[in-house]
Parts: structure tokens; sequence; C-alpha cells
């Protein structure tokens, strides 16, 4: 089953809040106490077949309220599956949606969990004729072709009625219609208690239950891995029973191996093949440090769990020493991430199952949380999983479509005071900047990844945004990207300083992007001055606009042009502001008069497009975008830099 939307009212902070959830990986991004925790706690409520709610986990800490906990979950029942219902009840009776899926609705509330899905009953009548049918046909040994009664008549009427019609058709039967008629009122009998709603759907519903996915919380990683472990310790330590399970290991029969040169020597020979098949598997998931994962005999009745740093070899070609630590010496951080992938890879997670991870790797560095990321994502395609977090490195800017987040937001409940925590899927539609301060931290270590002070030519842009933007130009006209590197300066008041930082670093051609707005025209200015700063390394949206006010030149707000002006009015209001019609016509001329009152940042919007222009769903031919200055400005663009 995938799951595709799910909705909580009444749980703890939450009074009501729905999520569409990302396929493959959700991320739940917000602040500390915003609620992500609550939510992925909720999820975990349909794994009971008889859920329960604790009193903390009402609203309130009220659980005499008529506000019940009520959590509701829509699947899509996966092709295999809905091949093995249909099978499952003879005939085809599942209602099926218009992309020909099968839904499938859950919803938990105190002390029960409920299946609803719907069937299609039109087949019921042709099934039970198929069924009469093939029974008559054996029995009377004539064809189908002069059945006409079963075409004809309705199986609504009384069974005796029809089957007294049916005998009147046939008047060579006479001699035999006590039995048959006694034969023929059995199976209409028995084909009316089957062949009925609520018998298909008895049937589905027990194939459903036990397809059911379960919703796996790792709330935090507790369980270690030991120092060693003895035969008793692979039955009852969860750890060994997990790296039992990932390395398609048999530990019994090692610790079966007899006391002998033989049997120790057959110990430490399959020892060894289970710690390369680990190291060569872990050097490739955590790339901060190589390490190796060693497993060997230790005495007579014990294994040992060690870890070694990877070393290069001498002159001598011999691997230069290091000593074996316990897992337990470790930093935190390596002990965390050895023990999440361990559980991760040997837990007992089906197919369908749902993995939920509530703040992954806070003692992580931020490379080693990039590995981590890695492995969530691999690990998406095959179980869906949703995480929550507040560190930019678990945020892949280029997918911010798994991007949801967590607010709390003010409201009233019972007439008093109550901030709610709510899950806001259109990134755009956020409240307070600091929620998504990570995705701007991440969108910022996304740019900066890229820089390559060797390059000979740079573009600086303003901001961010103009930094996507123009990225959006190459890609929308063709333009060749490794001519020159784009940067920004995060601002017109930066613009020298970065000019400046790139000097040091002998870059021998800088080239400015500005807006035509009184920022820009006052950095225009003061670059001029500078002799190593010649006009045409200086390109602009547009040619200022420039008016006078006593001795010092200026440009009015309304005679600024920014970037964001370049686009088509409607296209950028309704696809990149996300405006409602009725928001388009009540909207400022210019865009970028526009863009100052949105809530958003400026930048999230533009990388939001940014990543749209490079999506599989994005149609060149069908979306028009930019007003024609767009294609003079990058042409421009590029006529200077080469």
């Amino acid at each position: 089953m995938k799951l595709v939307k799910f909705r909580i009212q009444n749980y703890k902070s939450i009074l009501d809040t729905t999520c569409y959830p990302d396929q493959k990986l959700t991320i739940f991004a917000g602040q500390n106490e915003s609620g992500k925790s609550n939510i992925l706690d909720a999820l975990t409520k349909i794994n009971s077949d008889r859920p329960a709610f604790a009193q903390d986990e009402y609203i309130n800490n009220n659980n005499v309220s008529e506000d019940k906990p009520l959590i509701t979950y829509d699947f899509i029942v996966k092709n295999e599956t809905v091949s093995e219902l249909a099978i499952l009840t003879e005939y085809d009776l599942l209602k099926y949606n218009t992309s020909g899926e099968f839904e499938v609705n859950v919803s938990v509330s105190q002390g029960e969990r409920l299946l609803n899905f719907d069937i299609d009953t039109t087949n019921l009548i042709e099934a039970k004729r198929n069924k009469l049918n093939k029974f008559f046909i054996e029995k009377t040994k004539i064809s189908r072709s002069n059945l006409r009664t079963f075409r004809v008549k309705s199986y609504a009427k009384d069974a005796m009625d029809f089957l007294n019609s049916l005998i009147e058709e046939i008047p060579s039967l006479q001699p035999n219609t006590a039995t048959l008629r006694t034969q023929l009122t059995q199976l209409v009998s028995t084909i009316n208690t089957l062949y009925t709603p609520d018998a298909a759907k008895a049937k589905v519903l027990s194939k459903l239950k036990s397809a059911l996915p379960k919703f796996i919380l790792f709330s935090s990683i507790n369980d270690e891995l030991p120092k060693w472990f003895d035969l008793a310790q692979v039955t009852s330590n969860k750890m060994i029973k997990r790296l039992e399970k990932y390395l398609n290991a048999d530990f019994a029969s090692i610790f079966a191996q007899p006391n002998s040169p033989e049997g120790n020597l057959l110990k430490s020979n399959l020892c060894q093949g289970l710690s390369k098949k680990i190291s060569d598997d872990f050097k490739l998931k955590y790339k901060q440090r190589l390490v190796k994962i060693i497993l060997e005999p230790s005495g007579n009745t014990n294994l040992a769990i060690q870890i070694k740093d990877f070393q290069p070899t001498n002159q001598q070609g011999n691997t230069e020493g290091s000593p074996a630590l316990f897992i337990s010496q470790r930093s935190k951080g390596l002990q965390w991430y050895i023990n999440f992938y361990i559980t991760l890879k040997g837990e007992c997670i089906k197919g369908s199952d749902v993995i939920l991870i509530d703040e992954p790797g806070l003692s992580l560095h931020p490379k080693a949380q990039l590995d981590l990321l890695k492995i969530l994502e691999e690990n998406s395609s095959n179980n869906a999983t949703i995480i929550s977090t507040h560190s930019p490195y678990l945020i892949d800017v280029n997918h911010l479509e798994r991007l949801r987040l967590v607010e709390k937001i003010s409201c009233t409940y019972n007439n008093l005071p109550f901030s709610e925590t709510k899950i806001i899927e259109k990134i755009h539609k956020y409240t307070t900047p600091d929620t998504i301060k990570p995705i701007q931290d991440a969108i910022g270590y996304s740019i900066s990844d890229g820089l390559n002070p060797h390059q000979q030519n740079i573009l600086i842009c303003e901001g961010i945004s103009d930094y996507y933007y123009v990225k959006a130009l190459q890609k929308y006209y063709d333009k060749a990207d490794n001519q020159f590197l784009i940067t920004h300066s995060k601002g017109c008041t930066n613009m020298s300083c970065i000019i400046n930082m790139y000097r040091g670093l002998g870059v021998k051609k800088i080239y400015v992007l500005l807006d035509a707005d009184n920022e820009a025209y006052k950095t225009y200015n003061e670059l001029l001055k500078d002799q190593l700063f010649e006009e045409n390394q200086i390109l602009k949206v547009a040619d200022f606009n420039e008016s006078t006010a006593g001795q010092n030149k200026y440009i009015k707000e309304e005679d600024g042009v920014a970037i964001e002006d370049i686009f088509k009015r409607v296209y950028f209001l309704k696809n990149i502001l996300g405006y409602s019609d009725t928001e388009v016509s009540s909207a400022n001329d210019k865009n970028s008069l526009e863009v100052k009152l949105a809530t958003t940042g400026k930048y999230l919007l533009a990388k939001q497009f940014y990543n749209h222009l490079n999506s599989q769903e994005f149609n060149k031919e069908e979306e028009d975008i930019f007003e024609d200055s767009a294609k003079v400005l990058i042409d421009d663009i590029y006529e200077k830099i080469q």
C-alpha cells in the first residue's frame, strides 16, 4: 500500500491538520516545540487493532472532552495486491479511481481501527448469472445460446418463481424437474449468500488488514552494539539480532565450531568474511572517516565487535598500525551512525512499511549528515520515509517538493488561547522566517559548494534570487553554463567586499549584475569610482530611470526594475507567488513591487522556480514565462563576458 494522505485531529498540540506526503522521502522542517514529534507519534497509532490514546495525548490532556483523537490515512493499493484482492473475491468487485487504482481509507480512534473502501456491485448480478449458467449447462447439456432466460430474467424475483419460469422454457426436462428444482434452489440460496456486497467486502477486508503497512518510529537510537556477545545474546540482544539479519549470517554456527585448532581457524575465517562484508558496505555509506568494523573471536565463548580506522600502507606495503577500539570508545556521532545503520538494515521491515525518524543525526558532523541523507534517499526507494529535522544538511534544495513546514499557529480552543500545530504544504504560505531558516542555510551551502575560485570569469549577482533567475535564463535559453561562474553578494552593500575577495584569489575578470533600483544605482556609482572596474563589467537588468530630489539623485520605488520584472506578470503572480485569479486582478503592475509584499523570502521562490525548470514536468512549449527583455538580458550577459 502507498500512503497518499493523512489527517490528524485532536491529538496533543494538533487540532486539525492534513498532509500529502512525498511518495519516497518527506521532510518535516520546523522550530523546536512546533509539534514535529507529535505528528510522527500520531502516525504510529495505525499499528494496533485496538489503539489506545493516553490522557496526555488528548488536547489539553482532557480525555473527557468530546474532541477525541482521530487519525485518518488514505492509501492507494499496489497493483500486485489489487490482483490478489480481485482473485480473492472470484470476481472483480473492486471500485477503482480515475487512475485505475484501488483506494483504502483507515480511521483510528480510541480502541478502534476501521478500514473503509468501496466495491462495485454492478458485477454482482452478472457474477450470479455466470455461476448459474455454468451449473445449468452442466446439468442439462444444452448450449449457452439457448439459455435465453438467463439474459432476460431478473434475480430480484423469488427463487421458486424464477425456477418455475425457467423450467417452463424447457419442457423436455419435465420428468426431472423435482431433482433439478432442488439442486437449483440450493445453488441459488448459496449464491445469494456468498455473492453479496458484505460477503465480498469481508473477504477483501481480511486481506487488507494483513497488507496494512506498519509505521516504524525511530525516535531515538538507544540500542547499541555491545563490546562482545555470546551465544545466548544471539537470540536475546536486539542489536545482535539486527546485525545477524543485516549480514545474512548464522552466528549460532560460528559458536558451534569446536574448540580446536581447526575449529578456531574456521571460526576466525568466518568472522573475517563477515567483517569484510560489513566494512566494505559501511565505507560506502560513511565517508567522513573510513573505518573497519571488525568481528573476531574473543576467548572460547564470545565474539568481539571493534572499530578500527583504515590506514594507508607504508613503503614496505604493510598496513600501519591503528588500535582497534570498542564502539563505546568512539565518538558519539560515529556510535549513533553505526547503530542507526545496522538498526535500519536489520529491522524486520516489509516493503510497504513506512519509516518515521525523529531528528536523526543530531550528533553528526555536517559531512556525515550528508552521508545520512543519501542513506535515507536510497532506503526510501523501498520504504516511504518521513523524518523531522531542523538541520540544513538533511534538506536537498534540489528536491524542495519533499519539504513540509511545521508551525505553531495562534488560535482559540474552548474560548481560550491555544497554539496549534499545522503542517504547511506550500512553502510560500509560511508565516515565520525562523521556520525556513534551515532551508535558507541549505540554499546558501549549495551555492557556496559549487564555487570555484580558479574560474577566470565570474558574474556576481546582488542576491540569491538573482543567482537562481540567471541560472534559469541559462537553462531556458539553452546557454552554456560552463563559460563563467555565477555567485552572489547577498545584497548590494556587500558587493565591493565580494569583488575584492575574488580579486585577492586572482580572478581575472569580474562582472556584476545589478537591478535598476535605488540601491543598485548607488552601488553602480561606487563601482565606477574604482579605477580597476570598467563600465562594461557592470550589467543591468534595465537602464536606470533617474529623477532628481535636491542635490541627491535617486530612483523612485515605482520606477525601479528588478530581475523579477523579466517574467510575464500573470505567470509570475500565479506560478511563483501562488496567487489566485482574484489576487492577480488586484496586484501591482510590477512583479518586483508585489514580491516585496510576499511573506516568503525571494530566494526560496526563485529556487522553487529553478527546480521546476529542471523537472520532468516542465514543458517549454506549454509555458509562456518571460518577457522579451529576458532574452535581451541573457544575450547581453554572454556577449559582454565572452
